[in-house]
């Protein structure tokens, strides 16, 4: 007769450890979406900060990491496989994912960098996506179990449609699970227990769509909401309730300091709720249990930005500057655990 027994879970500082037959295995956060189901949108320890750009055309190698518990200044515990910006961000419960990118005005790149949040490391190059393409800045898109990097630009095709899957368990290439309503780029992403979104980005004609697609099935997305206006260069940020979307600029030059929420419950247009310190475009963002984060940018004819703006999810206040990344850049992406 077999016997089931529950291994014994232990929670430290904020990490997940259980016990195993060989010995203590690290199992991810403690938080309430547990081992299974949900996303890894939201995290309870620390944010982190990878790649963007510093300077005209330049990229940067960096990960950064800052607290969720206090706030400060991030610190540099980490480099990317390669120096690039324009880069999208995913988080399994075990690691930051750092997908695709550019250096102006070439190379692109096709990376799927990883990264451990146990401990501060490098970055290694653990898989391609279909092709090489610059990303969404900020986040991408990430159930429990895969990350997602929508659309892009890139030499070949120029504008992507193309929705980049690929697994948490494995390093391995991504596949296309299915194509976005509209080729474009500058979006941004955000990630509910049970669908992907994607919001505003290029062209202008669509800057103001919000899609969506299923992580269950791979499926095209669909329209089923639209932003208040149309915005490009934005990011996106994610709270177990509600997405967000943020900064960025309307074209040719107005940018745009406000972020706009709409509810992952049901399809329904965005409304604009609160405003960042700084206008600002190509932020970096993570996601607390509590509050969101919206790092670094930049500003039509200014220099890039270092400040670590912090909202919360429970009301509609202001962001407030609580901190500065290790160095000021744009186009960064953005992981939590």
């Amino acid at each position: 007769m077999a016997i089931n027994i529950t291994p014994t879970v232990i929670t430290l500082n904020g990490f997940k450890f259980r016990e195993t037959e060989t010995g203590i295995e690290f199992t991810g956060q403690a938080n309430t979406q547990g081992f299974v189901g949900g996303s890894q949108a939201t995290g309870s320890v620390s944010g982190y900060a990878s790649g963007g750009n510093p300077g005209p055309g330049a990229g940067v190698d960096t990960i950064d990491k800052f607290s969720f518990s206090v706030d400060a200044n991030s610190t540099d515990v980490g480099n990317l496989s390669v120096a690039r910006r324009n880069v999208s961000g995913q988080s399994s419960s075990t690691h930051g994912y750092s997908t695709g990118g550019v250096i102006s005005p070439s190379p692109y790149y096709d990376v799927i960098d990883k990264f451990p949040f146990a401990i501060d490391a490098n970055a290694t190059d653990v898989g391609d996506l279909s092709a090489a393409l610059d990303g969404p800045p900020g986040q991408g898109q990430m159930s429990s179990t895969h990350g997602y990097h929508t659309g892009g630009f890139g030499p070949s095709p120029p504008s992507s449609k193309s929705i980049n899957k690929f697994p948490f368990a494995v390093d391995t290439n991504a596949t296309v699970s299915g194509d976005l309503v509209e080729s474009g780029y500058g979006h941004g992403g955000q990630s509910s227990a049970t669908d992907g979104y994607k919001s505003g980005g290029l062209p202008p004609t669509g800057g103001g769509q919000i899609e969506k697609f299923p992580f269950s099935t791979d499926s095209n997305s669909v329209e089923v909401a639209a932003l208040n206006s149309n915005k490009t260069f934005c990011s996106g940020n994610s709270s177990k309730e509600n997405g967000y979307s943020g900064n960025g600029f309307f074209p040719p030059t107005s940018n745009i300091a406000t972020f706009s929420k709409f509810p992952f419950a049901v399809n329904t247009d965005a409304s604009d709720v609160f405003d960042l310190t700084v206008s600002r475009r190509q932020t970096g963002t993570q996601n607390s249990q509590t509050n969101g984060y919206s790092a670094g940018g930049s500003f039509v004819s200014q220099p890039v930005k270092n400040e670590i703006d912090k909202f919360p999810f429970a009301s509609d206040n202001n962001a407030t500057d609580v901190g500065d990344l290790s160095q000021a850049r744009t186009g960064l992406s953005g992981q939590q655990v």
